[in-house]
């Protein structure tokens, strides 16, 4: 008798499927690794170190940078970016291999970074290089060119110590921030005065109208009062005209009628009109 055939899942048939591949993951690593691969040329490009990439070798020439400090910062910043860039889980590892502590690896790494556009600054050596952290890009870019910080040329800079640098820094960086308090407190005072002589200017110009409706108000008083003597004799004169034909004992004529609304009815558009445009 024929054994019955079975039909197997896909997942007991195709070894892709059985291995369960998370496809979504290897997709994400891929764009990982691509986006990786390109950071990394961008760093032998702004900092090159001048061998391959190797931990252990990074790691050992970190160690000899930090031995002679001074002349080595610069170096030790370029290795520590590699470091951080190729190998990021173990950059602790390295620094602790080193002997050397996160405050000094990114003061170094700073200093690279900043002056990356600016190869004859690092020339100078991290000491005067660090000096010079603080100043802004035009004028980095003004003494890379041939110009001059503090009235200093590179050649001058790199003749003086770190000291007489120092202090011709923080000399000239005292004179800008005077110059600059100096000319704030011109131009606060000159706002001051400004805003002072507009406030006068405002008071000047309320204090003219004020005077000039002062007249006018009163004279509207005047007018007020007036009306108000028109309207009342209007009234009694409306008032005397219904008597007359009352004692009389008569109808009053259409005519005289007539003239009494025509009267209320312009009395009554005028004060309307009064009204209207003394509220606004």
């Amino acid at each position: 008798m024929p054994r019955p055939r079975t039909t197997r899942a896909p997942e007991h048939t195709d070894a892709i499927a059985a291995a369960n591949v998370d496809h979504a993951a290897l997709a994400a690593a891929g764009d990982a690794a691509a986006w990786q691969s390109q950071q990394l040329a961008l760093m032998k490009q702004r900092y090159d170190i001048g061998m391959p990439y190797d931990f252990d070798s990074a790691v050992i020439r970190l160690r000899e940078c930090a031995a002679i400090e001074t002349s080595g910062a610069i170096e030790a910043g370029l290795v520590l970016l590699h470091i951080k860039a190729h190998t990021p889980g173990r950059f602790t590892e390295a620094l602790q291999t080193a002997g050397v502590n996160d405050r000094w690896a990114r003061k170094r790494m700073q200093v690279v970074t900043r002056l990356k556009d600016f190869p004859s600054l690092r020339a100078l050596g991290f000491t005067k290089a660090l000096e010079l952290l603080s100043e802004d890009d035009d004028t980095l870019d003004a003494l890379e060119d041939g110009g001059t910080v503090a009235g200093l040329t590179l050649d001058e800079i790199d003749r003086m110590s770190v000291r007489e640098l120092r202090a011709t820094l923080r000399t000239e960086r005292a004179e800008r921030s005077d110059e600059k308090a100096a000319e704030a407190d011109i131009v606060r005072r000159k706002d001051e005065r400004i805003n002072a002589l507009l406030r006068d200017k405002r008071r000047v110009e309320r204090s003219g109208a004020r005077v000039q409706a002062g007249e006018l108000l009163e004279q509207l008083d005047r007018v007020s009062v007036e009306v108000a003597t028109q309207i009342k004799t209007l009234r009694d004169t409306a008032s005397a005209i219904r008597a007359v034909y009352a004692d009389a004992g008569e109808a009053m004529d259409e005519e005289v009628a007539d003239r009494l609304q025509q009267c209320g009815d312009l009395a009554a558009k005028w004060t309307g009109q009064l009204a209207d445009e003394l509220g606004e």
